[in-house]
């Protein structure tokens, strides 16, 4: 089997074990505070999720991982070897000589350097949404939810997956490490890969409990199936206006969702859900 099939025999059975482990619901946290667009009413009018680019993401570390570039000197030449062949890396005159100079290339830290620029690049090239598994985190609320003036649109997760396409997109949990995640440049598949660079954070994230959907699309409007939206969190300190506008967007809908409320406890620094 080629080094090509390998990977991506990986990257099938990765994706297996990832969905698998799919929840049952995920949340999308709106602050509803921008000038740009409307976000409660592109989801529950236009059944629309607004995906953003990397550059834009609060964690700076997004997107860091450590890459190893030590595997045998038979698989270096080889996965070169095999690009060459499928055409994914342009060579002109003596083939066999740029075979050879890609493969000392990447044994020199600069070329090292060049060649984890280029893999983080055709990622970070990628489109997201982030989700959460909490409806009722206080600090997501703060961050993400307007301190409770927002929203959280509550999902069918396997439903969304399928609804944005299977074949255009990824659907994997954020993995929560003390280190930057590894990736053996020679060896792991895009998923691999995409897990190790844009799908791990530092430990101090871990209460965001976090998925992401990602796109090999621009930044900007998605849209998913009707029935994918479950239902909509209303924050308990969203103006009564607001209420009534998103109320009347969910009642509208042609599967008309379910308003629930966000409220603090007050007994304990906890929020509470009330349907």
């Amino acid at each position: 089997m080629s080094l090509k099939k390998e990977r991506a025999a990986r990257d099938a059975r990765l994706m297996d074990e990832l969905l698998a482990t799919l929840p049952k619901r995920l949340y999308r946290y709106l602050n509803n505070d921008t000038h740009q667009f409307d976000s409660v009413s592109d989801a529950l009018k236009g059944n629309a999720l607004h995906f953003c680019s990397y550059a834009s993401l609060n964690d700076p570390f997004d997107g860091a991982c450590t890459w190893n570039f030590n595997s045998p000197a038979a698989d270096i030449e080889a996965y070169w070897r095999e690009l060459v062949d499928l055409g994914e890396v342009p060579v002109s005159g003596n083939v066999e000589a740029q075979i050879d100079a890609m493969v000392r290339l990447s044994n020199t830290s600069d070329g090292q350097r060049q060649l984890q620029q280029e893999s983080q690049k055709s990622f970070r090239d990628q489109a997201l949404c982030c989700l959460s598994l909490e409806p009722c985190n206080p600090l997501l609320w703060a961050h993400y939810g307007g301190g409770l003036k927002g929203a959280c649109l509550e999902f069918d997760a396997v439903a969304l997956f399928h609804s944005l396409g299977t074949g255009h997109a990824q659907m994997v949990p954020v993995q929560y490490k003390a280190n930057l995640g590894e990736c053996r440049f020679y060896e792991a598949g895009d998923i691999e890969r995409g897990l190790a660079t844009l799908a791990t954070k530092g430990e101090e994230w871990r209460y965001e409990a976090e998925w992401r959907l990602i796109r090999k699309d621009a930044p900007g409007l998605q849209c998913f199936q009707p029935t994918a939206l479950t239902g909509v969190l209303l924050g308990e300190r969203m103006s009564p206006e607001e209420q009534v506008r998103v109320r009347a967007l969910a009642e509208a809908r042609a599967n008309p969702i379910l308003c629930s409320m966000v409220k603090p406890c007050y007994d304990s620094f906890s929020l509470t859900l009330v349907r």
